[in-house]
């Protein structure tokens, strides 16, 4: 392991469903395993296993066990990072939040873990952000970041959601996410090994990552290696796409080019301007093999 990187204990709470908890999850863990770091995930949400659904590897942690529990649980952990998925509504969870995460905590602090709250929330969910600012009331103890996922693109974000530390998890699109499915929800194995016809889509989901990992905060968490690998595998500029990518049919090569394809020349229009001469000059570039 990389002595230099300090071991981490991570619980992701939210207060809401759909707020990007799995895939953040997911993220942490591909990242630590990308630098070469052992990390496990703890999945705590009975009402939705979602995470555990997507990784076989990750373990289940059953609620409404006593707190005498925990120096067993965090002894097994010991040498790993570990990623605590608390769960949606986590505010209903009063015994879990009250008793077995400040347990948890203790534990992994005395084993000079650094403790961290990571708290995701995703846009146009008004009333989300009051009702996880409560939640980070309740995490006594934990140093805590707010994660502003970017789920639709719109960046409209509750203005309740107010926390000290902030940072942001951009949009990624449904067809990459379904793409990302493919490999049983490995981020690591989706980007670093891509199989044949979707290198294109590898590389858009690395600099996904890639501006995760720019962030400061994000940064101090992996070191430089997940960065630089990721740049080394992939040191071009990913394509811009202007058209939807819905299915992972969208996020083939073949797909993708044509769609970067179809994106320079709605490009090329909207700087012409949307007049018939405008589309004649757009034509002639087509035919002319420049777009």
């Amino acid at each position: 392991m990389n002595s230099l990187l300090k071991l981490v204990f991570i619980i992701v709470a939210t207060n809401a469903g759909g707020e990007g908890k799995t895939m953040l999850a997911q993220l942490l863990k591909a990242l630590w395993f990308i630098a070469g770091q052992p990390v496990e995930t703890l999945d705590a949400d009975a009402g939705n296993r979602a995470v555990r659904s997507s990784d076989s590897a990750v373990r289940p942690v059953g609620w409404g066990v006593q707190t005498s529990v925990a120096p067993e649980i965090v002894a097994t952990l010991l040498g790993n990072h570990v990623i605590l998925d608390l769960g949606a509504n986590a505010l209903a969870s009063k015994r879990e939040i009250a008793d077995l995460v400040p347990a948890l905590r203790q534990q992994f602090a005395a084993a000079d873990y650094r403790c961290l709250a990571l708290m995701p929330i995703s846009t146009n969910k008004l009333g989300a952000g009051g009702s996880l600012m409560g939640l980070a009331d309740e995490l006594e103890g934990f140093e805590k970041i707010g994660v502003r996922v970017n789920r639709d693109a719109s960046g409209n974000y509750d203005p309740e959601f107010s926390p000290a530390a902030c940072v942001e998890l951009g949009h990624l699109s449904p067809g990459y996410q379904e793409y990302i499915r493919k490999f049983g929800g490995s981020l690591a194995e989706a980007v670093l090994n891509p199989p044949p016809g979707y290198r294109i889509a590898a590389s858009q989901v690395g600099h996904w990552m890639l501006q995760f990992l720019k962030q400061p905060l994000i940064a101090d968490l992996f070191g430089p290696r997940p960065a630089d690998l990721i740049r080394q595998a992939y040191p071009e500029q990913p394509h811009r796409t202007s058209f939807q990518v819905l299915h992972l049919s969208d996020v083939t090569d073949e797909a993708l080019i044509e769609n970067a394809r179809k994106s320079k020349i709605l490009k090329g229009i909207t700087g012409q301007g949307w007049t018939a001469e405008g589309l004649r000059a757009v034509a002639d570039k087509i035919d002319d093999g420049a777009l």
